[in-house]
């Protein structure tokens, strides 16, 4: 819950969707793939070179929309661990809270619903790195469609 003013995206964001974010480029600088984004920034010039554009706007319509799918994708498939940690979370809160209603269930949920997040955290961290080359692949793959019909 706690947020963060974020001047590149003239928004709020979230203490962990930052921490992912710095996570995400640690990894891509310490595993060299910055070089992999300078290699596909100069080879887009050799693909479609300055003032000579033509657009195949089926492939290019094509290309985006795969990217949006595989984008929407790709965010469920990041948020998964805690959503599914959350839900188990919020049933047993359940579970207990209909076995004995004598306890106050927010009280003690909010607590457990923080130690939980964290613990589901700090095991989503571990897969960072997998998560990250998985996504530099797929970049690659979508900008070369995308690229492909320029």
């Amino acid at each position: 819950m706690a947020t963060n003013f974020d001047m590149s995206a003239g928004g709020m964001i979230t203490v962990t969707s930052e921490l992912y974010d710095r996570m995400v480029y640690a990894v891509i600088l310490i595993t060299n793939m910055h070089y992999y984004i300078l290699k596909a920034l100069a080879q887009s010039f050799e693909l479609v070179p300055i003032g000579r554009v033509n657009v195949n706007y089926l492939s290019l319509y094509s290309g985006v929309l795969g990217f949006m799918g595989q984008y929407f994708s790709i965010g469920f498939r990041i948020a998964m661990p805690i959503f599914i940690g959350a839900s188990v979370l919020n049933i047993i809160l359940g579970v207990l809270a209909k076995s004995s209603p004598q306890l106050n269930m927010f009280s003690v949920g909010m607590q457990l619903k923080v130690l939980a997040g964290l613990v589901v955290l700090s095991i989503a961290v571990m897969f960072i790195p997998n998560i990250a080359t998985y996504l530099m692949e797929r970049m690659q793959d979508i900008l070369s469609s995308i690229m492909g019909a320029l």
